[in-house]
């Protein structure tokens, strides 16, 4: 009897068990799927977490990078505003220039003009020096390539040239005619006052007679003034007090 009732009760346990595995195995699965869920709501929310915070720092650099460059954005203006200015300034200076060299070269020809005259009048030292400086600048003059401010240049220079020549005295050897005679002789520059000579054995000198456009010989009393202005010139003497006959001074 009890054998039989212990016989039933395993047959009635095994069924119950093999039900209770079917449900275990039932209640995994929407628990594991939830327990799915759930991490993968946490690694969403984790993942959104750490977008936020990259976002909101890319948002705080792009903030910052806008307040750089509203910065340069106005410091490039006043630059752009500054050069506007400089080139406006330019552009009035170019047309003032412009108005200038309009007015000046004119006046540059009048003055290479009148200095070739001048020196076609004027006592005959240096010729060759000074004529070969006058036809370079005349040709600067007519050279339309060359700019007015260096045609200016030029024109000072040969005038600064010229005006030295009247503040100095220089002695040089030059073949003059005496008598319709050509002899080479020591000539006396004395600025522009006169021009004297002594002949190389310091027997005979003279002066250019600007009147007559000749040499003329000098009295033989004129021989030692003349020989020692020639030695303080050539810095052989020390300077003195020296008589020579420079004649009549007139103005025209």
């Amino acid at each position: 009897m009890n054998k039989k009732i212990l016989t039933g009760f395993i047959l009635f346990l095994f069924p119950l068990t093999a039900f209770g595995a079917n449900l275990a195995d039932q209640l995994k699965k929407p628990v594991k799927k939830s327990i799915n869920i759930r991490r993968q709501t946490q690694e969403q929310t984790d993942k959104w977490a750490e977008e936020k915070t990259k976002l909101r720092y890319r948002y705080k650099r792009l903030l910052t990078e806008n307040k750089e460059l509203l910065a340069l954005n106005t410091d490039i203006k006043e630059e752009v505003k500054h050069r506007e200015e400089n080139i406006s300034k330019l552009e009035r200076k170019i047309s003032e220039g412009l108005k200038v060299s309009e007015e000046l070269l004119p006046y540059l020809n009048t003055v290479t003009a009148s200095l070739q005259t001048f020196v076609d009048n004027d006592l005959p030292f240096l010729s060759v020096e000074r004529e070969s400086r006058m036809k370079r600048l005349h040709e600067v003059m007519k050279n339309p390539e060359i700019s007015t401010s260096e045609k200016y240049r030029r024109v000072m220079e040969a005038l600064t040239v010229e005006t030295e020549y009247g503040r100095n005295v220089e002695v040089y050897q030059k073949q003059i005619s005496i008598d319709k005679k050509k002899i080479l002789v020591n000539v006396l520059r004395v600025g522009r006052l006169a021009l004297f000579f002594e002949s190389l054995d310091n027997k005979t000198s003279g002066v250019f007679d600007p009147s007559k456009d000749q040499w003329t010989i000098l009295p033989h009393k004129d021989n030692r003034g003349i020989h020692t202005a020639i030695e303080i010139a050539e810095k052989r003497r020390t300077v003195e007090l020296v008589t020579l006959p420079i004649g009549r001074l007139t103005v025209p």
